[in-house]
């Protein structure tokens, strides 16, 4: 019987730490993310040359700056900007 206990309070724990939140990010962390997958699909994204010419790059990295300050000023975090 003391068994069943133990394995009830092992189950009921276990499941409680798995839907526990993780820590909100600091805007370092979310423009560390921002940044990493910024560079990371402009520097693996086959199409990014293809998609990114000469006659819309401006609006490209208007965007992009755009969307930095707005992690930066902790109005979104980074994987959501990247999303954008």
């Amino acid at each position: 019987m003391m068994k069943k206990w133990i394995s009830l309070v092992l189950c009921l724990f276990v499941a409680l730490v798995s839907f526990a939140q993780l820590p909100e990010l600091t805007v370092e962390q979310n423009l560390e993310d921002y940044d990493f997958a910024v560079k990371y699909i402009e520097d693996n994204y086959s199409g990014f040359l293809d998609k990114v010419v000469d006659s819309n790059r401006a609006n490209y990295e208007s965007m992009k700056s755009c969307l930095r300050a707005q992690v930066q000023q902790g109005e979104r975090p980074g994987w959501d900007a990247v999303g954008e």
